[in-house]
């Protein structure tokens, strides 16, 4: 956990009598890299997208360095190729999310009423 500085908060817990000042936190948690294919399954996909689904906010930190110890699972380093490597796998994984969802208002709406698309000559106000 990270405490978050912030002056004003003394002043603040000072003007308001406060007995307890809560200092914000972040807290980081390192998740295990993802690789090409997360989205079906390869490497730790499932498991590293289950666990930045927990998560409020992503800080994606990239390797920028070259190290003959370190190897890369791509095979050589490039960054911007990893950065769109993840973000792809992200894109990938909240399209599956949301498809499982349409399917599943697809089965509550009754099959007796005209579909979406039919209806879109219809105006409504906002």
């Amino acid at each position: 956990m990270i405490g978050v500085p912030d002056p004003n908060l003394d002043l603040i817990s000072q003007f308001i009598k406060s007995k307890r000042t809560i200092v914000s936190e972040i807290k980081l948690v390192d998740i295990a890299g993802l690789v090409r294919g997360a989205s079906q399954n390869m490497g730790l996909g499932n498991k590293f997208l289950s666990h930045i689904r927990q998560v409020d906010a992503i800080l994606h930190c990239v390797r920028c360095f070259e190290d003959d110890v370190v190897t890369h699972v791509e095979g050589g380093l490039d960054p911007i190729r990893d950065i769109e490597i993840i973000n792809t796998e992200l894109i990938l994984s909240d399209l599956e999310t949301v498809q499982a969802a349409l399917d599943r208002v697809g089965q509550v709406i009754p099959s007796h009423l005209p579909p979406l698309s039919s209806l879109s000559h219809l105006s409504v106000p906002f």
